[in-house]
């Protein structure tokens, strides 16, 4: 089952609930197989809702728990045929999993690898519409959302701009600097509180690199990573940042996420 990039938890729990709902609706309402009729019972019920529930757990269980170790494993998992190789991994468990759901309903014994390549085609027809609307939910939730950030004081001092604008937070003693773009025209905020209490309130793709800079990966242009951590650049900044090794496992994993 082919899925965009899955960016954080809860949105990964949006695309797995999309996916039980609309593969429920289809199989129990729509009913597109013509040698399948579940019948409007409890049974019919539970089984739909088996077949359902088997492919949103598949997903969910492979992006939360092998999807990053996958990614930032080897070279090619960072790459376009990486991450086909990832879905079509993942759509081979989903196939495999309603493949004994479907057993230990009709029965082992009226059940054989024959009928593997039929649950194949039925997959891939019926994650059409699912896959539609994650396109959509990923495309909506993955729009530019406003970034606040809130000072450490008795009275707080609040920046809000454009994620896309914002370019790292930097740690300057008891005060942190935002950088951020204003019409095209590099600005610079200081606000008082730690980078830590500012880590806090910021969401991907904005991650700490070193103990002093939090970045924002959509704004990197070039990696150069090595046993020691490494280097990145971002667009715009004429100076390099450098990735300490405390971190350098993390943003690989971030990294490896968006490319």
């Amino acid at each position: 089952m082919f899925i965009p990039h899955i960016t954080n938890r809860n949105q990964l729990w949006k695309i797995c609930l999309t996916i039980l709902l609309s593969t429920f609706f289809i199989l129990y309402f729509l009913q597109p197989f013509g040698d399948v009729r579940h019948g409007f019972t409890l049974a019919g019920f539970l089984r739909v809702l088996s077949y359902s529930f088997t492919p949103a757990a598949i997903v969910y269980l492979s992006e939360a728990f092998l999807g990053n170790f996958f990614r930032s494993s080897n070279r090619i998992s960072q790459t376009y045929y990486g991450h086909v190789l990832w879905y079509l991994i993942v759509l081979t468990f989903v196939v495999i999993g309603i493949y004994f759901v479907r057993s230990s309903w009709i029965g082992w014994n009226d059940s054989g690898l024959n009928s593997l390549p039929v649950t194949l085609y039925r997959v891939v027809i019926v994650a059409i519409i699912p896959l539609s609307l994650i396109v959509l939910l990923i495309n909506k939730t993955g729009r530019q959302e406003n970034l606040i950030l809130i000072s450490k004081d008795k009275n707080p001092e609040l920046v809000k701009l454009d994620m896309k604008n914002l370019l790292y937070l930097q740690s300057e003693d008891n005060y942190t600097s935002i950088h951020f773009l204003q019409n095209g025209t590099y600005n610079k905020k200081l606000l008082r509180g730690s980078l830590s209490h500012f880590e806090k309130q910021v969401r991907t793709p904005i991650v700490r690199i070193h103990r002093s800079y939090l970045i924002n990966l959509e704004k990197v242009s070039w990696v150069k990573m090595n046993s020691s951590g490494g280097f990145i650049s971002l667009k715009g900044i004429d100076s390099s940042f450098k990735v300490s090794r405390k971190y350098s496992s993390h943003f690989e994993s971030r990294w490896s996420q968006i490319h």
